[in-house]
């Protein structure tokens, strides 16, 4: 994949530089399978090298991976972790510290983001089918930003917060879905798993993602659906509904 300058919009906070992995147009992807897979590569030793350094710096308050776990028996098989320091206040936290300085610069967001910060995504040009890294850019606008979760749930856990003018939303844009679907798509690791809670605190919504490396299926994935509605005359896409599931859940499948 070749490394060129892209056309990229100005940028804020000229002093921090990352690596920034612009994501072709091409539909069919950039990898056969995880092992060929550049973004996942990326993400696990980015992953890797800042847990590491965040672990050094005292900033993660436990190793994730050490933590005691037990399969609840039943027909689900669910299983439990018992963590003790994981911080129920902490997704409050994050918003306030880290989303809601994203506008003006402030010293402390400065510093939270040069110590959390793995490497941004954006959407290459227009006219360029292939994905390129390109290291050592300024944050460009209209990207995801990949910031290391020191609360984690598990390994590679990790935050995609939009940034720029769509970083702050009470709604979600297509642009945002298109740009998350092709992140899962290209990391091509069927164990990252990219997810959505709402936000926690008080004050307006904001819409951002999250990921993490599981080594076996969840059990929400491994439930049987009801069809719902097959629309094969509507791009392809079926509606489907989780059975025997304790929240009501969609399954939308293209």
């Amino acid at each position: 994949m070749q490394a060129t300058k892209p056309p990229l919009s100005s940028a804020r906070h000229q002093g921090i530089k990352t690596h920034l992995y612009l994501i072709g147009n091409s539909t069919e992807g950039n990898c056969v399978s995880a092992d060929e897979s550049l973004l996942d590569a990326l993400l696990l030793s980015a992953v890797h090298l800042t847990w590491e350094d965040c672990s050094w710096k005292g900033l993660l308050k436990y190793d994730v991976t050490m933590c005691e776990t037990k399969i609840i028996g039943g027909e689900k098989d669910l299983l439990n972790q018992f963590n003790d320091k994981w911080n129920l206040s902490f997704p409050a936290e994050f918003e306030k510290n880290t989303l809601q300085p994203l506008g003006p610069e402030k010293p402390t967001h400065m510093k939270i983001l040069r110590e959390n910060l793995l490497f941004c995504i954006a959407s290459g040009e227009k006219e360029s089918c292939q994905s390129q890294l390109i290291p050592s850019h300024a944050i460009p606008m209209h990207g995801f930003l990949i910031l290391v979760n020191v609360n984690p749930v598990e390994y590679g856990h990790i935050f995609l917060v939009p940034y720029g003018t769509k970083q702050r939303q009470e709604f979600w844009h297509k642009e945002m879905f298109y740009l998350i679907s092709r992140f899962a798509k290209e990391n091509c690791n069927c164990s990252l798993k990219v997810f959505f809670l709402k936000s926690s605190s008080t004050t307006p919504d904001y819409a951002y993602f999250q990921a993490a490396y599981f080594a076996n299926h969840l059990p929400v994935e491994l439930l049987t659906v009801i069809n719902v509605y097959d629309c094969k005359d509507n791009k392809g896409v079926s509606i489907s509904e989780l059975a025997d599931y304790p929240l009501k859940t969609m399954l939308f499948t293209s």
